[in-house]
């Protein structure tokens, strides 16, 4: 057997933080929601650790926290895959931070891509499948819409390749004209 590093699990949270690839990222709160006695989901709520925080969405540059006068922030959710045969939704405050550059915007989350309602491993994973199946197959079986499948792809294409000009026709035609996937799926939507 090859010498493989171990991690010590001393509790849920570093299972949590391993499974679903939570680096810099701090559990405040586990939530168990049950259907009488049966376990039917998760609910961890989670902040940006120090080292993290307050980061620029656009530029990720780390900048001055932003409070419009003591506003309540906005809580966000944020689907997960599951944990085992568990549902899993994130939920975090929304932070808002001052960018010399880009002005007020919302700060940068290290599980999620910006304005995505899903983490960044749900987003990967639904792209990693339609590259095997179909995306209405795909959509279907992570229980989302085929528009929603279609936008987890583009946030992942974007972020391995911001600059467009680098794709193929066929992936520019897939994510950047709606029309599109419309005309196709009409003419053939097994395919589809």
């Amino acid at each position: 057997m090859a010498n493989v590093e171990s991690i010590p699990i001393t509790d849920l949270d570093t299972l949590f933080k391993i499974s679903f690839d939570l680096h810099d990222t701090i559990i405040v709160s586990t939530k168990e929601e049950f259907n009488g006695k049966t376990l039917c989901g998760l609910v961890l709520e989670l902040k940006p650790s120090a080292d993290y925080s307050y980061r620029c969405s656009l530029c990720g540059r780390i900048c001055q926290h932003y409070d419009k006068l003591g506003a309540s922030r906005k809580t966000r959710e944020f689907l997960s895959l599951p944990f085992g045969q568990i549902p899993v939704l994130f939920i975090a405050q929304e932070e808002m931070v001052l960018c010399p550059e880009h002005g007020e915007v919302t700060a940068e989350l290290p599980w999620a891509y910006k304005d995505a309602c899903s983490t960044k491993q749900f987003d990967q994973k639904v792209t990693q499948l339609c590259q095997h199946e179909k995306i209405s197959t795909v959509a279907e079986y992570m229980d989302i819409s085929f528009e929603y499948a279609k936008e987890c792809i583009k946030r992942v294409l974007d972020a391995a390749n911001p600059d467009a000009s680098g794709r193929s026709e066929h992936l520019k035609s897939i994510i950047y004209r709606p029309e599109f996937w419309k005309k196709k799926f009409k003419e053939d939507p097994e395919k589809y």
